[in-house]
């Protein structure tokens, strides 16, 4: 990949209160874990393409890495983490 090892993308929706909030979450968590320099964040507005609007209109916001769905509505610091580790080349360790 570039500079970052995933990429993560941020399906959400503008003046979406679960969107800013979980943006917020995703953030802290990535300065608190060490996984800043890892990760990128992709921010996909849903309105600003019909596939994505099609798919994720009732369930922003959304995070998915790798075209798996990572959570949604809510941040889910567990379900993030796991699924950074599971991507992870076999013996790498994120710091």
């Amino acid at each position: 990949m570039d500079t970052a090892d995933f990429v993560i993308d941020f399906y959400y929706r503008e003046n979406c209160h679960l969107c800013e909030r979980m943006q917020h979450d995703l953030e802290s968590f990535l300065d608190r874990s060490g996984h800043r320099r890892h990760v990128r964040v992709t921010m996909k507005d849903i309105d600003d393409n019909k596939d994505w609007f099609t798919r994720f209109r009732e369930y922003v916001p959304v995070l998915v890495l790798d075209g798996e769905e990572i959570c949604y509505y809510f941040f889910d610091e567990e379900s993030v983490s796991d699924a950074l580790s599971s991507n992870f080349p076999p013996g790498e360790v994120i710091e």
